[in-house]
């Protein structure tokens, strides 16, 4: 029977539970500031009623499994997912990207420490994601090794502008990106990782944004953080970091190095790939950086992406060269993962080849995790 894979949910702690976990680290979350007085006291382990009913629709840190591990394995026992990677909310990212030193370091390593110690009681069925920063190769080579040693799955990371300074193709970052492939720990870039790549002076003056229209689009889409102009260019700065790993012949050098690229949507991935074989195609002998395979090969092999529950997956799935590149996911517990989301999509695709479903709903997820 084929296991059924998750690539994508959350950790979904509350900003006093934030605190209650990270101590003085959380002061550089927000929202944190104002549970900073809150004793540290354990995380609470209550949880609503696990069924069918509350897996899929109550939503936040109120969601059944939200932040408790025992409860999540219960949650996916009940949406009958047999794995599940868990991602950091994207506030705790952002804070440790963008924050301050030494504060962001030590948010990240406390971040990494406990997800590694919140999954290890299930190792065949949570996968947690810790979080790296991209300012200098030394320190982002020796949070990679203390996240693999932990136990992690996967890595969180930036792509909002060049890292250290540097192309991600350059020599500087060659020790990170091998350090990746041999312990296996995937990369991640989710909605979050772009977040400022593109410069909100390009936004149009008009509100785009849902906030005061958020009924019958909450569970699309974030409201609190995206608006129609960043639906359409989220894709950029993912888009910008693979051009230069592929074209650099970074991937090529470490094929087993592996990215998934989760909640920034899909549309753009068959274009964007058979956009990058056209122009190597073309123009790849000019090259420095002679290839010797096409960018969709090395796609193939190590991206992965999961599309937004509303796009038209069916579509993206019949096309016979590029479908293993894609990925299911429900966004847990998060709103904008939407209701049913496994039921819905196995009816929806029920009409195509079982390879085809088996790898969108497993083996596609699995070859990012390493999991059989």
């Amino acid at each position: 029977m084929t296991v059924l894979f998750d690539l994508d949910s959350h950790l979904q702690m509350g900003a006093e539970e934030m605190v209650a976990v990270f101590g003085h680290a959380a002061s550089v979350l927000p929202g944190a500031a104002a549970a900073v007085s809150r004793p540290a006291d354990e995380v609470p382990t209550a949880a609503p009623q696990v069924d069918p009913a509350t897996v899929w629709q109550v939503k936040g840190s109120r969601a059944p499994g939200a932040a408790v591990a025992a409860d999540r394995v219960s949650v996916l026992d009940a949406m009958g997912v047999g794995r599940q990677l868990v991602l950091p909310r994207v506030r705790v990212a952002l804070a440790a990207w963008r924050g301050d030193e030494p504060a962001a370091t030590g948010l990240v390593r406390r971040y990494n420490d406990f997800i590694a110690d919140w999954q290890r009681p299930y190792p065949e069925r949570l996968y947690g994601a810790g979080i790296l920063t991209m300012r200098d190769p030394e320190s982002a080579v020796a949070e990679a090794v203390r996240a693999a040693e932990a136990g992690l799955r996967a890595v969180l990371l930036p792509c909002v502008e060049p890292p250290g300074g540097r192309s991600p193709a350059d020599p500087a970052w060659e020790p990170l990106w091998r350090t990746l492939s041999e312990s296996g720990l995937a990369v991640i870039l989710h909605a979050g990782s772009e977040s400022g790549f593109v410069d909100s002076r390009w936004k149009p003056p008009a509100d785009l944004g849902f906030t005061d229209r958020a009924e019958g689009v909450r569970d699309k889409i974030d409201v609190e953080t995206v608006d129609l102009f960043k639906l359409i260019t989220m894709q950029y700065g993912p888009q910008i970091l693979l051009s230069s790993l592929v074209l650099g012949g970074v991937l090529e050098r470490f094929p087993d190095l592996r990215f998934a690229v989760l909640e920034l949507g899909a549309d753009w991935v068959a274009p964007f790939v058979r956009m990058l074989d056209a122009r190597v195609r073309e123009f790849g002998s000019y090259s420095d950086v002679r290839l010797t395979c096409l960018p969709s090969e090395v796609l193939l092999r190590q991206l992965r992406v999961s599309p937004f529950h509303w796009e038209a997956v069916a579509d993206y799935l019949a096309d016979e060269e590029l479908f293993p590149l894609y990925s299911f996911s429900t966004d847990f517990p998060h709103s904008e993962g939407g209701q049913q989301t496994y039921p819905i999509a196995e009816r929806t695709l029920a009409h195509l080849p079982e390879p085809v479903r088996r790898s969108y709903f497993s083996e596609s997820a699995g070859l990012i995790l390493r999991a059989g």
